[in-house]
């Protein structure tokens, strides 16, 4: 018989020695065991009837900006089976586990990457596309004499300040980005002393007013091959023309690298005018580890109380209980959302992928069966307008 228990500090040597053995990386000791939020009940291991560790599941936990309120999220990391034990259904066991964990300590939603839709959709996980954009590097380009860009190769302390300073301004009154930590700043900081990532900084009057992150993706864990991608960027709402040098200056950068394609995420607000729509060939250099998102509710109550404030500021002051309810409900892990419209009685039903898909942003009510003016309400309630997905750190 096997057991499912929180780890402890002695077992953290083998669960990073199982989870490197299985992804090809040390990001448990290295991020994931440093981190603030880092607690021995978020990782749920499974050991078998010898007592040996077979599978572990990671809980992380995150804050995500939703237009001036914080939802908890527990995010999903570090899913992995000792491949001598595999086949057993044991990392099913440690998904159940890790989902009535969250429950119980009244996360709003989960989050997670996901390495198979189809696994991750049997505990009721739906998936989003995270739209994004390409760039032919073959163009000439002229940043303007209006920023100093410079190329950060090492960042000093003071840079990392400043930039959390912009960040948080930056994202406080949007959706989807994490709110994030001072260890997260400080292991940015030790991740670009070891030149894994390229900074760009634009500076005005020697003053950071905008940041551009270039990263390396990979199509799988073990892939030595990699393409370039424009991770994040963020500039002080008042000098929006910082975020076109910067953008400019990745791309000469990625031209002298030899790299004929910049790849970056679609945000409101982030407009490319050299950008092109990506083609089929596009799609498969772009797939991989972090381009599909995939959510799951966790606590309706809970995240239906931290949305009600944003429904009525878009209904401009309506109370927002008195034009419709919204119902959830689950099914052996499968969420369900009903839409009642109270002036008339109708009844919306989606699943909750789409519901979420909505909530964030990506989709516009487009269905059947409904008066025009409950269509033109859902429309007033979820605006379709790209939402800000910045990676979800190591994950």
């Amino acid at each position: 018989m096997y057991l499912i228990r929180a780890a402890t500090a002695k077992d953290m040597q083998n669960v990073e020695k199982l989870t490197e053995l299985v992804f090809n990386d040390t990001f448990v000791r290295d991020v994931i065991e440093k981190e603030e939020e880092f607690d021995f009940e978020n990782a749920r291991l499974l050991f078998d009837e010898s007592g040996k560790l077979a599978s572990t599941v990671f809980i992380i936990p995150r804050k995500m900006y939703f237009e001036g309120k914080i939802l908890e999220l527990g995010g999903i990391g570090g899913v992995a089976t000792d491949p001598a034990f595999r086949g057993k259904g044991y990392a099913n066991f440690l998904m159940q586990d890790a989902i009535l964990n969250m429950k119980k300590r009244k996360f709003d939603l989960s989050i997670l990457y996901p390495f198979k839709v189809e696994y991750y959709a049997k505990f009721g996980y739906r998936d989003i596309n995270i739209p994004f954009g390409v760039i032919k590097t073959d163009i000439d380009l002229k940043i303007s004499n209006k920023y100093e860009i410079r190329d950060a190769d090492l960042l000093e302390k003071k840079d990392i300040k400043e930039l959390e300073r912009i960040y948080n301004e930056f994202c406080k009154n949007l959706i989807g980005p994490i709110k994030r930590t001072k260890i997260y700043w400080q292991q940015k900081f030790e991740k670009n002393k070891k030149l894994r990532e390229k900074f760009f900084i634009a500076r005005k009057n020697n003053e950071i007013c905008g940041y551009l992150i270039l990263d390396r993706i990979k199509l799988n864990w073990q892939d030595e091959t990699f393409k370039l991608k424009i991770t994040e960027c963020i500039w002080d709402k008042k000098e929006i023309e910082a975020k076109d040098d910067l953008v400019k200056a990745a791309i000469i950068y990625a031209a002298r690298q030899g790299f004929k394609k910049l790849f970056f995420d679609k945000f409101q607000g982030f407009d490319i005018e050299f950008a092109k729509e990506p083609d089929e060939n596009d799609f498969t250099e772009h797939k991989n580890l972090k381009y599909i998102k995939m959510y799951k509710i966790l606590n309706w109550t809970s995240l239906l109380n931290k949305i009600k404030p944003v429904f009525n500021n878009r209904l401009n002051g309506k109370n927002f209980d008195k034009v419709i309810k919204i119902i959830h409900s689950e099914n052996d892990l499968q969420g369900k959302i009903k839409i009642m419209f109270l002036k008339t009685g109708n009844i919306l039903e989606m699943d909750e992928g789409i519901f979420i898909k909505m909530l964030l942003g990506l989709k516009k009510y487009e269905g059947v069966n409904l008066q025009s003016e409950e269509i033109e309400l859902l429309h007033f309630l979820f605006p379709e307008k790209l939402p800000v997905f910045f990676d979800f750190d190591y994950l």
